[in-house]
């Protein structure tokens, strides 16, 4: 270990469906995990590898059974975790790291079953992108509506095509899509929320960054989705005690 980096040391009792939620939804986005850890809790944030999508999550300590932790980073890939986890017949999973060396254990069928894996090494990693992670994050227009609505809406549009457009006037959130033979219009229901003058928003982004990540939405879940005219749309929600944040690039039109 190169000197002056800490290791991890960690211990965490956690819901089994609550880690396995936070670990899908970033795999939607990225093939490895980033924590940053310490005595509150445990986060992740992380970009896309085209550098269009970020996803930040995090579990605070009074969000879990047991949570022990220094402050360091560490990161693996989380798709033999999710896997893993999806045999447990126990509520909560343990996840031990010390160093390098992480491991998961559940009891299933009162016979004690773990993985071990060897954390990424984080030697030199830099987490700052995407515009320094979406700097400032809210957008002047919110609306607030549900898991289910939202994916139900960017999923039909996805069967039309790559790319979604979100006109906002007023208490009006339509989505849109067309091809050489289609146009759909959906509305969005909810409440819209302005932090100042209301204005005329249009803006457009890819339709698949979408409906991958919001199928790890839970349907009933309270969802907040920002726009702002050519800017980073985000959307916000809450589960189970994990907090997501998840940002994503617009495509811009070019002007002859």
């Amino acid at each position: 270990m190169e000197e002056g980096i800490q290791q991890v040391e960690l211990k965490m009792i956690v819901g089994r469906l609550k880690f396995m939620s936070l670990l899908k939804t970033v795999a939607a986005v990225a093939d490895e995990a980033h924590f940053t850890t310490g005595p509150g809790g445990i986060s992740c944030c992380m970009v896309d590898p085209a550098h269009i999508a970020v996803i930040d999550a995090s579990i605070p300590k009074d969000s879990m059974e047991e949570f022990k932790s220094n402050e360091g980073v560490f990161s693996f890939e989380p798709h033999h975790p999710i896997i893993f986890m999806s045999y447990a017949d126990k509520e909560h999973i343990t996840m031990l790291l010390d160093g390098r060396s992480l491991r998961f254990s559940f009891e299933r069928k009162k016979q004690l079953s773990m993985m071990l894996m060897e954390t990424t090494d984080t030697t030199g990693i830099t987490l700052k992108s995407f515009d320094q992670i979406t700097r400032g994050w809210p957008r002047p227009m919110s609306l607030e509506t549900t898991g289910r609505q939202l994916k139900e809406v960017i999923q039909h549009c996805c069967t039309i095509s790559d790319h979604v457009r979100f006109l906002v006037k007023g208490d009006s959130v339509i989505a849109s899509v067309e091809d050489d033979r289609i146009i759909l219009s959906r509305g969005l229901a909810g409440t819209v929320k302005w932090t100042g003058e209301q204005s005329v928003i249009r803006c457009m982004f890819p339709a698949e960054y979408l409906d991958v990540t919001l199928k790890t939405v839970p349907d009933a879940a309270k969802v907040e989705l920002f726009l702002d005219t050519d800017k980073p749309l985000s959307i916000h929600w809450q589960w189970d005690g994990v907090r997501y944040r998840f940002a994503l690039a617009p495509r811009i039109d070019s002007v002859d």
